[in-house]
This record gives C-alpha cells, structure tokens and sequence, in this order.
C-alpha cells in the first residue's frame, strides 16, 4: 500500500504533487478520499494497472468529510480481478454531517477491465455525480449499482452500459491491456 500525504492548502493556495505509480498488485487499488473537505481537482490518473485490487478507481468520501471533487481524468487503466473495478461513491462509510461531496466532470478513458460491479453513488437529486465514459469495457461485468449520477457515454463508448442508458454507443476497439500484467507474485529483480 502507497499513502500519500500532501501539503494542506489554506485558502486561495493550488498544491501542486507528481507522483508515479504505475502497477498495484493486491491492496485497495487507486483511490482518491476519503477526506475531500478541502476540495480536491485537476488530478490525472494515467498508464496505471490494478490485478487483484480490492476496488480499481475509486472516489470516496460521506458528508462528514466531502466536498467538491472536480476534473478527474483517468486514462489508459487496465483493471483484473477486481471486487469494485470502478466506485465512486458519495457515502462512503455512512457518517452524516454538512460537508456534502459532490463530484462531477470526471471522465473515465481507455478503460479496461474483467469481473466485478461499478458503482456510482451521487449525493442527492442536487448534487448528482457526473462522470464521462469514453472506451470503457469491463467484460464479465456482474452489475452496476447508480444512484443520483449523471452518465455521459463519450464517442469510444461503454460495454457494457447500465440499463438507465439506451443510446450508449459500444467500444468499438477495447484498450489493450496485452503486456501490462506482471507475473503474481511479482518479484524483484
């Protein structure tokens, strides 16, 4: 497991952190959250490859700790064996409070993956989740779970899409995942 902690910004600072990490085998995968109470925005997500994660991307936070989660680009994403492939999830450990997380203009692109359920859990009718689909394939997909989110399918498509969509477009050329997975357990050279 990687933890990250970064330079609390006060108001009217932009904290700016780089960071690589490019294959997680096992563990929670790669989240952003819990605590967003400060905002957090403009992330890039890229060239990232999660076997056996308990959640791929995920998002999560509950309104004793949100706040306003906004332009998340995630791209180039191989996911396998993944309980929850992709979450993003508003009401993350269930804890009431009035710091209301709402995420939108988050865009998931050149997404693969195989098993598990995608969940998208937006606030309330006001506070919707809003995230953008573009060539995004989970083959074996056992489900979606949405609640109070707004989903956009982009011109790469969505296999497959949730029942709530009837126009969505299917990808059409999957993101090649071919190459990218280490041999488990991975060792050291």
């Amino acid at each position: 497991m990687i933890i990250l902690r970064l330079k609390q910004a006060t108001a009217g600072q932009h904290v700016l952190s780089l960071f690589w990490i490019t294959t997680s085998i096992s563990g929670h995968g790669m989240s952003i959250g819990s605590e967003t109470n400060r905002g957090i925005s403009d992330i890039l997500i890229k060239d990232l490859t999660l076997d056996g994660t308990t959640s791929g991307i995920r998002i999560k936070s509950d309104s004793s700790r949100g706040g306003i989660v906004e332009n998340v680009k995630v791209e180039n994403v191989c996911l396998r064996d993944n309980k929850w492939p992709i979450t993003l999830d508003t009401a993350y450990e269930g804890k009431n409070g009035n710091l209301i997380p709402w995420y939108h203009h988050i865009l998931l692109k050149n997404v693969s993956g195989n098993g598990g359920k995608v969940v998208l859990n937006g606030y309330d009718s006001d506070h919707t989740l809003d995230v953008t689909f573009d060539g995004v394939k989970i083959d074996n997909l056992q489900g979606w779970h949405q609640q109070n989110a707004v989903v956009h399918v982009a011109e790469g498509g969505l296999t497959p899409a949730p029942s709530t969509i009837t126009n969505a477009t299917a990808v059409k050329t999957a993101y090649t995942c071919e190459g990218k997975w280490l041999p488990f357990p991975a060792t050291r050279q």
